[in-house]
């Protein structure tokens, strides 16, 4: 604005008169700058041991944050481990023996995904389930999905010297 104005404010309204000769110039001054961070997420971790005499057949990898979707389940007749209620499982990472895993001391020396490298993994790899070849891997590291649309990883052993085949599974949930 330039030269002389009056103004006027009533009723959330404001009037501005300009004075023969000022000048007032609009310019856009482009859309409002926000960062829109994200607050940090409650994490749930859980250890399950898939076995013939475990009470687990089906869990909830967010059940310590008040999850009510199981997300996996463990056939204690064959062994199958299979994901359910539309949870899904990506980038998934084989290692072999050696790694000790039937325990956390292990996860260290893993390549363990953050929060990010999950969600943004594109949408066509996401599956419904292992490969029958990733299940016989020793230790197997993946990218989960929920039931309840979080994100996390989990750590799985196999130990097919059992039968049925067990697992011993770590989760780890970004719950939001």
């Amino acid at each position: 604005m330039n030269g002389q104005f009056q103004q006027t404010i009533e009723n959330g309204r404001v009037t501005i008169d300009a004075y023969p000769g000022s000048t007032v110039t609009v310019t856009e001054a482009g859309s409002p700058v926000t960062s829109n961070p994200r607050a940090a997420a409650r994490i749930d971790v859980e250890d399950f041991y898939f076995n013939a005499t475990s009470p687990y057949t089906e869990v909830n990898l967010e059940q310590s944050q008040g999850g009510w979707a199981a997300d996996l389940s463990y056939d204690h007749v064959t062994g199958k481990l299979a994901f359910v209620n539309g949870a899904m499982v990506a980038d998934v990472q084989l290692y072999p023996s050696g790694q000790g895993l039937f325990g956390r001391s292990a996860l260290p020396a893993m390549n363990l995904p953050g929060e990010n490298d999950c969600a943004h993994i594109k949408p066509d790899s996401w599956r419904n389930g292992f490969t029958a070849t990733a299940l016989r891997a020793d230790v197997i590291v993946s990218c989960i999905f929920t039931a309840e649309k979080d994100f996390g990883y989990l750590v799985i052993g196999h130990d097919s010297t059992t039968k049925p085949v067990s697992y011993f599974m770590y989760s780890y949930t970004w719950v939001r």
